[in-house]
């Protein structure tokens, strides 16, 4: 038998079996309601029988709508012949389930039978809106009434809230409500509007029960109309007038509102601003008017803003005005001093011209009073100016010699006769100073020693300073020994007060001055006056001539051929530069610049040398500081960036370098160097003037050297190479380039030697030497020979050429041999 063949087989058997089973088994429908409450449960009741010979398994099922809240038992057992089973279905719908029928299918194998279920709304219930709509004022209150009812079957609880928009606060007279079955309750809501809002409202109360599903709603309109509106109209919004005059502005008020109401103003400037009446009160429809009065006195000068406020008494519907006020100042006088402040000299007189306008509308009279020292004056002491009109007004400075010296304040005011009383003042702060202080000067030498060999120049750098507190001339000029061969230009400087110029001595002795020392006293003075201050430069003239400055990039074979010469010089000056090492070897290479912040009255301290001193910040001028160095007490005066350099111990030689940087804050920024000038200037050159005696000989540079202690021969010997060696690296490294080329020329000349070619240049070179003089002696004869003369000169340079021909033929004649040797043996060799 074939597998399809048995497959069909079985597939007819089994539904033989399943219709014999079927046709023994029977299910009948019970009892059961029709109609069942959301959340409640109620039973179906049905009956299964077995009328078969053999027992047959159940297995119930359940489908259709209401199968979702439907649960039948028992689901599953074994039934035997004739025997009959009860099943049990419980019904129990949700409280969100829908209103409406339902049909449950409960299967049994493959007998079923049909159930329908009516789904109630057992929890109905009512929300209506017993007031749909009012009309209110802005800021009053109002209350709506609604009405809940329970049209159900069960107590129920309701959950009330409010929704929409509105304007104000809306309260529920309930938030929570219990109704009974069939009973019913009414509830309001309060609204109480605010008052700035105008227009129809929708609000809406939402019912929501606690054990029912269905959530229910009712709304109410809200009509807030304009009970209480109004306009404020102004005649105009900007005046313009003079001072001491008087302006009105109307005002008025509109009542657009329903009912009567009452207006407080607010005014909101300056003293001169009023109002005739501070309150109006307005019936429905009508209006009303009240005035703005504006008188500013005189001296009132200028653009004012006025502002306006209306506030009602019902309502809070404000109104704002804002007024531009400009008031012109008529009746006006302005006095102005050409400068503000000024320094002058006590027995000089400055004049200062003063301007006085009528800046008003008015033309007008003024007294001018003068408030100042007896020695000022003006040369007017009343002006008539009309409208717009300029006069001037000379102001006369004169200080006695004797006036202390001191900051004076000079007021002068201009006064209107009238009743307008209009005035202005105008002041200046005159300084006197001594003329000693006004025509102060400084000299600045760098270095007052020279030293120039005879017949050679030098200059010297001098900086001539106004450190007086007016404009001068100085007058330099120069005295002394070396006055013969000084020169100073330009010989008259004029600087303003603070300023400096840089100027040049000219130092050139002739060959006819003797050698030695010579001093020059350069003075600066005011023309036709005593000297102000002088300052001396020593100069030695040196015999011989000034030495050439040996020129840099010199080659590595000059430097190399200079090895022994250094090697000698360095054994003599071993000892110096070691006595000038342990002298100098706590001084650095590059002095230290130490600042610092401080106030007035602090100061600094430092050492120069063993000596202690202090720098302190004395006091804070216009333009500056003024410093004091002690312990000898020098006073020092800096504007800011200024560099000063101090003698400390009256060598003429600067001990200290002071710097001010400026202000930060009420502090002053102070550095100060110590100079290492000195100290170096003696490790360069020995030589030194005495202060005291400068015409004394001043010493050689180099030390005698039978003066110097020398140091053993080998520990020379090794300083020395050692020098070389690193100067000789130094040159090798600068003058690379320059020592490939060298050495490439090298190689060219060896690979010449060896092949005759330099020997061949050399002869031709020779040739060209030998015939040049003959060419030039034709070309520029000096005197007429006779011709056997000539012969005789010519006859052995004749000579000498044809033996260097026949030394040529020859040579050739050899070089032509050895080639045929050379020949013949390498054809031996083959």
């Amino acid at each position: 038998m074939s597998s399809k063949k048995f497959f069909c087989l079985l597939v007819v058997l089994l539904i033989s079996i399943q219709f014999a089973l079927a046709g023994n088994l029977i299910i009948y429908k019970g009892t059961g309601p029709e109609n069942i409450c959301p959340s409640s449960t109620d039973l179906f009741t049905d009956v299964i029988e077995n009328n078969g010979d053999d027992p047959i398994e159940i297995s119930i099922s359940n489908s259709g709508t209401a199968s979702v809240f439907a649960t039948t038992v028992p689901q599953g057992w074994i039934l035997n012949p004739g025997e009959t089973k009860n099943i049990y279905t419980y019904i129990t719908p949700s409280s969100y389930a829908d209103i409406g029928q339902y049909n449950l299918n409960i299967i049994a194998n493959s007998e079923s039978l049909t159930h329908t279920i009516d789904v109630m709304d057992c929890f109905e219930y009512s929300l209506n809106a017993l007031t749909p709509e009012k009309n209110i004022c802005p800021c009053e209150s109002e209350s709506f009434d609604f009405k809940l009812d329970n049209n159900g079957q069960y107590v129920e609880t309701y959950s009330l809230s409010v929704e929409g928009t509105y304007p104000g606060v809306l309260t529920l007279s309930e938030n929570i409500v219990s109704l009974m079955p069939g009973e019913s309750k009414t509830f309001h809501v309060y609204i109480e509007s605010d008052c700035s809002s105008l227009g129809n409202y929708e609000f809406t109360i939402v019912a929501t029960p606690v054990t029912g599903g269905l959530v229910r709603s009712a709304s109410s309109k809200l009509i807030i109309g304009a009970c209480y509106d109004f306009r404020l109209d102004t005649e105009k919004n900007s005046v313009s007038f003079c001072e001491h005059s008087q302006e009105t502005i109307g005002l008025t008020i509109f009542n657009e509102g329903s009912t009567s109401n009452t207006f407080d103003f607010n005014l909101d400037g300056p003293a001169w601003a009023n109002l005739e009446k501070n309150t109006l009160e307005v019936g429905p429809g009508n209006s009303k008017s009240v005035n703005l009065i504006l008188s500013p006195d005189y001296g009132v000068k200028g653009n004012f803003e006025i502002e306006l406020g209306v506030s009602p008494d019902k309502g809070n519907i404000q109104a704002f005005n804002v007024f531009n006020v400009n008031i012109k100042k008529c009746h006006a006088v302005s006095i102005d001093i050409e400068k503000n402040s000024d320094t002058m000299c006590n027995s000089l007189e400055n004049n200062y011209v003063v301007n006085v306008i009528n800046n008003g509308e008015y033309s007008k009279e003024y007294y001018l009073e003068l408030d100042s020292p007896d020695w000022v004056s003006i040369d007017k002491r009343s002006l008539s100016l009309g409208v717009g009109e300029e006069e001037q007004v000379i102001l006369n400075v004169n200080p006695s010699y004797d006036v202390v010296p001191a900051t004076y304040f000079i007021k002068l005011s201009a006064l209107a006769k009238d009743s307008s009383q209009v005035a202005d003042f105008d002041k200046i702060d005159i300084t006197t100073v001594t003329r000693e202080e006004c025509y102060k000067v400084l000299l600045g030498i760098e270095d007052n020693s020279v030293g120039v060999y005879y017949d050679s120049s030098a200059t010297v750098p001098i900086i001539i300073e106004n450190i007086g507190s007016d404009t001068t001339s100085y007058e330099i000029s120069l005295t002394g020994s070396a006055s013969e061969f000084v020169y100073l230009n330009p010989a008259i400087v004029t600087l303003d007060s603070s300023k400096s110029e840089l100027v040049y001595l000219y130092v050139a002795p002739t060959g006819d001055v003797i050698p030695g020392n010579y001093e020059i006293l350069i003075s600066a003075r005011l023309e036709d006056s005593t000297i102000l201050t002088s300052e001396k430069v020593y100069i030695k003239v040196k015999e011989g001539t000034e030495k050439p400055v040996k020129e840099k990039g010199v080659s590595i074979f000059d430097r190399f051929l200079g090895f022994f010469k250094e090697l000698i010089e360095n054994f003599r000056k071993d000892e110096v530069s070691k006595e000038i090492n342990e002298t100098f070897d706590d001084i650095e290479e590059e002095p230290e610049v130490i600042g610092d912040l401080i106030s007035v009255g602090n100061d600094i301290e430092f050492e120069i040398g063993e000596e202690a001193h202090t720098l302190k910040y004395e006091s804070k001028e216009s333009d500056g500081v003024l410093i004091l160095i002690s312990s000898d007490p020098i006073y020092v005066a800096l504007v800011e960036g200024e560099v000063k350099e101090i003698d400390m111990d009256g060598d003429e030689i600067a001990d200290i370098k002071v710097i001010f940087n400026g202000f930060i804050d009420d502090k002053a920024d102070i550095s100060y160097e110590i100079l290492v000038d000195e100290l170096k200037s003696v490790e360069e050159s020995p030589e030194e003037v005495p202060e005291e005696s400068p015409e004394e000989d001043i010493p050689e540079e180099d030390a005698p050297e039978e003066n110097l202690e020398k140091e053993s021969f080998i520990s020379s010997f090794i300083s020395a190479v050692k020098n070389i060696l690193v100067k000789l690296i130094n040159d090798v490294r600068t003058y690379r380039t320059q020592l490939i080329v060298i050495i490439v020329a090298l190689i060219l000349i060896l690979l010449s030697i060896r092949t005759n070619f330099l020997k061949k240049i050399k002869d031709f070179f020779e040739e060209e030497i030998e015939e040049e003089p003959l060419i030039i002696e034709e070309e520029k004869p000096k005197e007429e020979k006779p011709k056997e003369e000539k012969l005789k000169e010519e006859k052995p340079k004749l000579e000498k050429k044809e033996k260097k021909i026949e030394k040529e033929i020859e040579k050739e004649i050899e070089d032509d041999e050895d080639f045929i040797i050379e020949f013949d043996d390498e054809d031996k060799e083959k």
